[in-house]
């Protein structure tokens, strides 16, 4: 699937990736977010991993589809993509 294609259809997935980016770009992190986000494309997997052992301890604090949700992101590279995407394009439309 190619970004496009991913693009022209909207899932909660990717709902879920606009309102990180719109809640990073609205407090003025965009750069050190892309950064970030940049040099931890290698460690996605870990990340992923890490994520699906830690929701019994992050459940309670954040709710069952809010955690679920944050998992999907970060589930695929084509996710980070797409956040790194998003948080850019809104950077451009801010300055």
């Amino acid at each position: 699937m190619s970004l496009t294609q991913t693009l022209s259809s909207t899932t909660p997935v990717q709902e879920r990736i606009s309102e990180i980016a719109r809640a990073i770009t609205s407090r003025k992190l965009g750069s050190p977010a892309l950064l970030l986000l940049e040099m931890h494309k290698p460690l996605l997997g870990l990340a992923y991993n890490l994520a699906i052992f830690m929701e019994p301890l992050v459940f309670p604090l954040f709710g069952f589809e809010r955690v679920q949700a944050y998992r999907e992101v970060l589930q695929s590279p084509e996710n980070l993509e797409l956040l790194i995407a998003e948080i850019e394009t809104l950077q451009m439309e801010n300055s």
